[in-house]
């Protein structure tokens, strides 16, 4: 349950934080090099608050069942057939 909680918590914080800090980063009139240091930031924090929603998803989601086949016969044992 620990885990689902920090999911949501980098979702709830980091994808807000990482939207705003690109927004303030289009706004500045400074040095290309804040620009730079924003936009990687912003964007770093927002793939951080997908990785929360993507814990949540794979969390949640039902595991897939089992198959009974093993898969294709490998094209060796085809031709012995």
């Amino acid at each position: 349950m620990s885990k689902a909680v920090l999911c949501l918590l980098m979702a709830v914080v980091f994808i807000p934080a990482g939207v705003w800090t690109l927004r303030t980063a289009f706004t500045l009139t400074e040095g290309p090099h804040v620009f730079v240091m924003l936009v990687f930031s912003g964007s770093l924090m927002i793939l951080i608050g997908l990785a929360g929603l993507g814990g949540l998803y794979f969390r949640w989601r039902p595991p897939a069942p089992p198959e009974e086949d093993s898969g294709p016969i490998p094209a060796e044992d085809k031709e012995e057939e």
